[in-house]
C-alpha cells in the first residue's frame, strides 16, 4: 500500500496463496499495482514453497528456511525470472523481500537491474547458518551502485543501493 501510493507503477510478486489473496484485496482498487501469485528466482520452473508450522500467511514462508522457525509442511509454485517478463513501464526502483532467497532473485534479474536506479534488499540468516547479506553485498557491487546497509531493532538487515546522480 505504501508503494502503490508513491510510485507510478508497483508489480508486486507472492507465490504464497494465501498472502497473495491478501495483496489483491488490499491492492484490487489501485490501478498502478500489478500482482503475480508466482515465485521470483534465478531459473523458470517450480519452486518448493516452505510454509511455517502453524501458519497461514506469509510470515516465514520461504524457499530456504530461515533460522529459527519451524516448518511443517510445503507446497510447490510456479517460479520465474525477472529478466524473463516483459513490463509495459520500466521498473527503475527494486524491492527484494523474498525470505533467504534474495541472491537467487538478483541472479535472475541481471538484465533488469542494469536499467534499474535503485534497490532495496532484505537479508536474512538461513537455519544452516548461512548469511545472505555477503552475497547480496556483492551482486549489488556488480551494478555499481553506492551501497549501505541499514539495520533496525531487531530486523534483518536491508541492503539498499542507488546509482550516482539517482534518487528515490
Amino acid at each position: 500500500m505504501f508503494l502503490s501510493s508513491r510510485a507510478w507503477r508497483v508489480y508486486a510478486f507472492e507465490p504464497n496463496r494465501h498472502s497473495y489473496r491478501v495483496l489483491r484485496h488490499f491492492t484490487k482498487d489501485r490501478s498502478n499495482v500489478s500482482t503475480f501469485n508466482v515465485a521470483v528466482g534465478s531459473k523458470e520452473g517450480v519452486a518448493r514453497l516452505n510454509i511455517v508450522d502453524g501458519e497461514a500467511t506469509s510470515l516465514g514462508t520461504s524457499i530456504l528456511k530461515l533460522d529459527g522457525l519451524k516448518y511443517n509442511k510445503h507446497v510447490t509454485v510456479p517460479m520465474v525470472r525477472l529478466d524473463d517478463l516483459e513490463f509495459p513501464t520500466a521498473p527503475t526502483v527494486l524491492v527484494v523481500d523474498c525470505e533467504g532467497y534474495e541472491s537467487e532473485v538478483l541472479l535472475g534479474a541481471k538484465c533488469l537491474l542494469e536499467k534499474i536506479r535503485t534497490v532495496f534488499i532484505e537479508t536474512h540468516l538461513l537455519s544452516d547458518g548461512h548469511d545472505t547479506l555477503p552475497e547480496v553485498l556483492s551482486e549489488v557491487a556488480r551494478i555499481p551502485m553506492k551501497t549501505d546497509v541499514l539495520t533496525l531493532r531487531d530486523e534483518p538487515p536491508w541492503v539498499c543501493g542507488t546509482r550516482q546522480g539517482s534518487f528515490v
